[in-house]
């Protein structure tokens, strides 16, 4: 891109068309995660069936799976969710003349923001 075309290059647009593009990436990767686990977990357990494997051992395998799964998907909700909240609280969002904040200057927020994870580990 020539400098002279920067001058008419609106950087708040470009950060938030950015953003958005992102967010909607994670929403199709949430969808087909969903649809590809549980095609796999059918998958597996039409395997363990024709290996002969008990019933039980096929329902806990798939009991199993499906948590895993659940698991991933809710962390990637929580993830989007997160990098939604902190997008909403950005300072100058709403106005077009303010622009989108540094990285730098988001850091204490997202410190914040990380430390409160800890509610998911166990203690």
């Amino acid at each position: 891109m020539s400098r002279g075309s920067d001058c008419h290059r609106d950087p708040a647009g470009d950060v938030r068309n950015a953003v958005t593009a992102s967010l909607e990436a994670v929403a199709i990767y949430h969808n087909e995660v969903t649809a590809a686990s549980d095609k796999a977990v059918a998958k597996i357990a039409d395997a363990a069936r024709a290996l002969g494997w008990p019933e039980h051992v096929v329902a806990g395998i798939v009991d199993q799976l499906q948590t895993v799964a659940k698991i991933h998907l809710q962390i990637t909700e929580y993830v989007t969710a997160t990098w939604q909240e902190h997008i909403q609280s950005w300072p100058g969002l709403s106005s077009t003349a303010g622009g989108w904040p540094s990285a730098k200057a988001l850091m204490p927020c997202m410190l914040t923001r990380r430390n409160s994870g800890r509610r998911w580990r166990r203690r």
